[in-house]
Protein backbone atom coordinates (compact mmCIF):
# COMPACT_ATOMS: atom_id res chain seq x y z
CA UNK A 1 0.00 0.00 0.00
CA UNK A 2 2.75 2.42 0.56
CA UNK A 3 4.28 1.49 -2.15
CA UNK A 4 1.54 2.72 -4.20
CA UNK A 5 1.13 5.79 -2.39
CA UNK A 6 4.74 6.91 -3.28
CA UNK A 7 4.47 5.57 -6.72
CA UNK A 8 1.28 8.13 -6.87
CA UNK A 9 3.06 10.99 -5.30
CA UNK A 10 5.95 10.68 -7.97
CA UNK A 11 3.54 10.47 -10.34
CA UNK A 12 1.93 13.76 -9.51
CA UNK A 13 5.00 15.39 -8.63
CA UNK A 14 6.39 14.77 -11.92
CA UNK A 15 3.36 15.84 -13.91
CA UNK A 16 3.75 19.52 -12.21
CA UNK A 17 7.28 19.19 -13.70
CA UNK A 18 8.49 20.96 -16.53
CA UNK A 19 11.14 18.92 -19.21
CA UNK A 20 14.35 17.70 -17.40
CA UNK A 21 17.52 19.13 -18.38
CA UNK A 22 19.12 17.24 -21.35
CA UNK A 23 22.84 16.38 -20.29
CA UNK A 24 25.91 18.28 -21.80
CA UNK A 25 27.77 16.52 -24.53
CA UNK A 26 31.60 15.37 -23.20
CA UNK A 27 33.90 17.69 -24.61
CA UNK A 28 36.84 16.23 -25.84
CA UNK A 29 39.27 16.96 -23.05
CA UNK A 30 36.56 15.71 -20.92
CA UNK A 31 36.33 11.84 -22.51
CA UNK A 32 39.93 12.02 -22.68
CA UNK A 33 40.50 12.95 -19.28
CA UNK A 34 37.57 10.02 -18.17
CA UNK A 35 39.09 7.54 -19.99
CA UNK A 36 42.51 7.92 -18.57
CA UNK A 37 41.42 8.30 -14.59
CA UNK A 38 39.21 4.66 -16.05
CA UNK A 39 42.87 3.42 -17.37
CA UNK A 40 44.50 4.68 -13.97
CA UNK A 41 41.55 2.31 -12.08
CA UNK A 42 41.92 -0.68 -13.79
CA UNK A 43 45.78 -0.37 -13.09
CA UNK A 44 44.87 0.12 -9.37
CA UNK A 45 46.71 3.24 -9.33
CA UNK A 46 43.37 4.96 -7.41
CA UNK A 47 45.36 8.26 -6.54
CA UNK A 48 46.42 9.09 -9.90
CA UNK A 49 42.70 7.91 -11.11
CA UNK A 50 41.11 10.41 -8.38
CA UNK A 51 43.63 13.24 -10.20
CA UNK A 52 42.73 12.83 -13.41
CA UNK A 53 38.44 12.95 -12.45
CA UNK A 54 39.45 16.15 -10.59
CA UNK A 55 41.29 17.33 -13.58
CA UNK A 56 38.04 16.92 -16.23
CA UNK A 57 35.73 18.68 -13.09
CA UNK A 58 38.07 21.61 -13.00
CA UNK A 59 38.05 21.91 -16.90
CA UNK A 60 34.53 21.36 -16.93
CA UNK A 61 32.74 22.00 -13.35
CA UNK A 62 29.76 22.99 -15.12
CA UNK A 63 29.10 19.29 -16.77
CA UNK A 64 27.26 17.50 -13.71
CA UNK A 65 28.01 14.09 -15.41
CA UNK A 66 31.74 14.67 -15.18
CA UNK A 67 31.19 14.04 -11.48
CA UNK A 68 29.88 10.84 -11.55
CA UNK A 69 33.04 8.70 -11.91
CA UNK A 70 34.85 10.47 -9.00
CA UNK A 71 32.11 10.25 -6.87
CA UNK A 72 31.96 6.37 -7.24
CA UNK A 73 35.47 5.87 -6.65
CA UNK A 74 34.61 7.47 -3.49
CA UNK A 75 32.04 5.06 -2.79
CA UNK A 76 33.99 1.98 -3.76
CA UNK A 77 36.67 3.43 -0.60
CA UNK A 78 33.71 3.71 1.22
CA UNK A 79 34.73 7.50 1.87
CA UNK A 80 30.73 8.17 2.40
CA UNK A 81 31.50 11.91 3.07
CA UNK A 82 33.35 12.91 -0.28
CA UNK A 83 31.13 10.47 -2.05
CA UNK A 84 28.37 12.99 -0.75
CA UNK A 85 30.28 15.81 -0.93
CA UNK A 86 31.14 15.04 -5.16
CA UNK A 87 27.40 14.25 -5.72
CA UNK A 88 26.08 16.98 -3.86
CA UNK A 89 27.84 19.32 -6.22
CA UNK A 90 26.71 17.60 -9.32
CA UNK A 91 23.19 17.73 -8.38
CA UNK A 92 24.10 21.57 -7.12
CA UNK A 93 25.43 21.55 -11.12
CA UNK A 94 22.22 19.94 -12.50
CA UNK A 95 19.86 19.34 -10.19
CA UNK A 96 17.84 17.54 -12.95
CA UNK A 97 20.81 14.75 -13.66
CA UNK A 98 19.14 11.56 -12.44
CA UNK A 99 21.97 10.04 -12.17
CA UNK A 100 23.59 12.62 -9.90
CA UNK A 101 20.61 12.64 -8.15
CA UNK A 102 20.23 8.57 -7.53
CA UNK A 103 23.88 8.65 -6.03
CA UNK A 104 23.24 11.43 -4.09
CA UNK A 105 20.86 9.82 -2.53
CA UNK A 106 22.79 6.35 -2.51
CA UNK A 107 26.16 8.04 -0.51
CA UNK A 108 24.05 9.91 1.96
CA UNK A 109 22.34 6.59 3.04
CA UNK A 110 25.48 4.53 3.39
CA UNK A 111 26.65 7.68 5.38
CA UNK A 112 23.35 7.35 7.17
CA UNK A 113 24.59 3.89 8.28
CA UNK A 114 28.38 5.07 9.16
CA UNK A 115 26.77 7.70 11.25
CA UNK A 116 23.90 5.18 13.26
CA UNK A 117 26.96 2.81 14.13
CA UNK A 118 28.39 5.96 15.69
CA UNK A 119 25.61 6.77 17.93
CA UNK A 120 25.22 10.34 15.88
CA UNK A 121 21.65 10.41 15.66
CA UNK A 122 21.33 14.21 14.34
CA UNK A 123 23.65 13.39 11.13
CA UNK A 124 21.70 10.17 10.45
CA UNK A 125 18.58 11.92 10.48
CA UNK A 126 19.95 14.76 7.98
CA UNK A 127 21.43 12.11 5.88
CA UNK A 128 18.18 9.85 5.49
CA UNK A 129 16.41 12.93 4.91
CA UNK A 130 19.23 14.19 2.39
CA UNK A 131 18.46 10.49 0.86
CA UNK A 132 14.95 9.99 0.41
CA UNK A 133 14.75 13.38 -0.56
CA UNK A 134 17.91 13.06 -3.57
CA UNK A 135 16.09 9.18 -4.40
CA UNK A 136 12.42 10.85 -4.78
CA UNK A 137 13.80 13.35 -7.07
CA UNK A 138 15.85 10.98 -8.76
CA UNK A 139 12.82 8.65 -9.42
CA UNK A 140 11.09 11.67 -10.61
CA UNK A 141 14.05 12.47 -12.95
CA UNK A 142 13.75 9.00 -14.54
CA UNK A 143 10.01 8.92 -14.77
CA UNK A 144 9.98 11.96 -17.43
CA UNK A 145 12.30 10.43 -18.99
CA UNK A 146 10.71 7.15 -19.31
CA UNK A 147 13.84 5.28 -18.28
CA UNK A 148 11.80 2.54 -16.76
CA UNK A 149 14.59 0.30 -15.29
CA UNK A 150 16.61 3.31 -13.55
CA UNK A 151 13.22 4.52 -12.78
CA UNK A 152 12.31 1.06 -10.67
CA UNK A 153 15.66 1.00 -9.30
CA UNK A 154 15.14 4.63 -7.48
CA UNK A 155 11.96 3.91 -6.25
CA UNK A 156 13.42 0.21 -4.86
CA UNK A 157 16.14 2.81 -3.05
CA UNK A 158 13.11 4.90 -1.65
CA UNK A 159 11.39 2.26 -0.71
CA UNK A 160 14.60 0.99 1.03
CA UNK A 161 14.91 4.30 3.01
CA UNK A 162 11.09 4.74 4.22
CA UNK A 163 10.56 1.02 5.11
CA UNK A 164 13.71 -0.28 5.66
CA UNK A 165 14.56 -4.37 6.77
CA UNK A 166 15.52 -4.80 10.62
CA UNK A 167 18.79 -4.78 9.85
CA UNK A 168 18.76 -1.62 8.22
Amino acid sequence: MKMRIILALLVAAVLGCGKADEPKEMTQASTAGLDEGYAQLAKGDISSAIKSFDTVIQQDPTNSANYIPLGEVYLRLKNFTAAVDTFNAATRVNPLDGEAQYFLALSSMLKAQVEASLGNEDEVEYYKNKAVAAGKQSAEIFLQAKDEEKFKKAVALVQSLVNPTPSQ
